[in-house]
């Protein structure tokens, strides 16, 4: 077994974080809630904001329903006897 000296920065950290990763809000150094994510941009209104966190009561029924699907396709395949 050989030692190896682990590093506590990441070496993209070094040289002021990951290249690849280009934040589309320059001017923002620390996003910590979604309401800062618009404050700078006044033309969005309060429905719009919500409207990108909180899944429509449409798309949430959708969801509920697949799921009751998936479980009840699981729930007969169970009982099915295995076929060798």
């Amino acid at each position: 077994m050989v030692a190896v000296p682990i590093s506590t920065t990441h070496k993209s950290q070094k040289n002021g974080g990951c290249p690849h990763f280009q934040s589309p809000f320059p001017h923002q150094k620390n996003i910590n809630s979604p309401r800062e994510l618009f404050e700078y941009d006044k033309s969005t209104t309060d429905k719009e904001r919500v409207a990108l966190y909180v899944p429509t009561l449409k798309q949430t029924l959708r969801n509920l329903k697949k799921m009751d699907q998936d479980h009840r396709k699981i729930k007969r395949n169970q009982n099915k006897p295995l076929v060798v």
